[in-house]
């Protein structure tokens, strides 16, 4: 059985902290920590037997994140609110240009804006390669109507 020295749980702590910016999420960072002041905690005095550390580590992790995750998270994922606020105003009244569908009548087919292909429905007849105005995004589609 591998003995958790308090260098064990020091070097667990940063590589768990280091994997949050793999795998973000506000939850790993959480483990490095607790293992990090585990292992701090070994050296000052903590007793090592009896499973005492890994209770230590269970208790901070689970506090840590029932009482901060939402504090954190946000310094990991960013302020996604008003991020998405910003990126729906930088769509309406933009041009797009049509790349398929939208023939016989169909109310949906697929645009271009900034580069990248977006779903997009219209109640005008489209063609490929005809202008379009981005007049509202609901999700990952754009509404769209002739220019």
């Amino acid at each position: 059985m591998i003995k958790f020295t308090p260098e064990i749980w020091i070097i667990l702590g940063f590589v768990l902290i280091l994997l949050e910016f793999v795998v973000p999420g506000a939850l790993i960072v959480f483990m490095g920590t607790a293992s990090i002041i585990v292992g701090l905690l070994i050296y000052i005095g903590l007793p090592i037997d009896h499973g005492i550390p890994f209770f230590a580590f269970m208790i901070l992790a689970i506090g840590q994140i029932v009482f901060l995750r939402k504090r954190v998270k946000s310094w990991f994922t960013g302020d996604t609110a008003k991020d998405s606020q910003d990126s729906i105003e930088e769509f309406i009244g933009k041009p797009a240009e049509v790349v398929s569908g939208f023939e016989d009548g169909a109310e949906a087919g697929t645009v271009v804006f900034k580069g990248a292909n977006w779903k997009a429905v219209s109640k005008d007849p489209l063609s490929p390669g005809e202008k379009v105005v981005i007049e509202k995004q609901e999700g990952i589609t754009l509404i769209v109507k002739k220019k």
